[in-house]
C-alpha cells in the first residue's frame, strides 16, 4: 500500500510528534510548503494523508487477526542516488527496529 503523498509532505513512517515528520529543509534544499507551517495546516496534512494511511493499514492487519493470520509487513523505503553530497550505493534499503532505534542494509 502507498502513502500517496511525498515525504516531504508528511512522513507518514514517523511519529506525527517527530521532529521529522514535517520537514523544513531536505538535504540542503528549503522546503516552502513547510516553513512557518500552522497548526492549521499540520491538523490538516495529518487529517488528508497521515491518518488514512494509518487507518488502511489497521484496517488490513484487523482483517488478517480476524482471519487468525499472522502477517509479515515489510516496508521499502527508496533512497536518492544522492544524499549530503555521497553518491550512495543502494536504491533500496530495508530498514528494522526495535524501540525507535532503527538501522538499514
Amino acid at each position: 500500500m502507498l502513502a500517496g503523498y511525498s515525504r516531504l509532505v508528511i512522513d507518514t513512517n514517523r511519529g506525527l510528534d517527530h521532529v521529522d515528520s514535517i520537514v523544513g529543509a531536505s538535504d540542503g534544499t528549503v522546503i516552502l510548503g513547510n516553513a512557518d507551517i500552522s497548526p492549521e495546516e499540520i491538523r490538516s496534512r495529518t487529517e488528508d494523508c497521515s491518518w488514512p494511511y494509518h487507518w488502511r493499514i489497521g484496517s488490513e492487519l484487523a482483517g488478517f487477526a480476524m482471519r487468525g493470520q499472522r502477517p509479515a509487513v515489510i516496508a521499502i523505503h527508496a533512497y536518492t542516488p544522492v544524499l549530503g553530497g555521497i553518491q550512495r550505493p543502494w536504491h533500496i534499503g530495508v530498514l528494522w527496529g526495535d524501540g525507535g532505534v532503527s538501522r538499514h542494509r
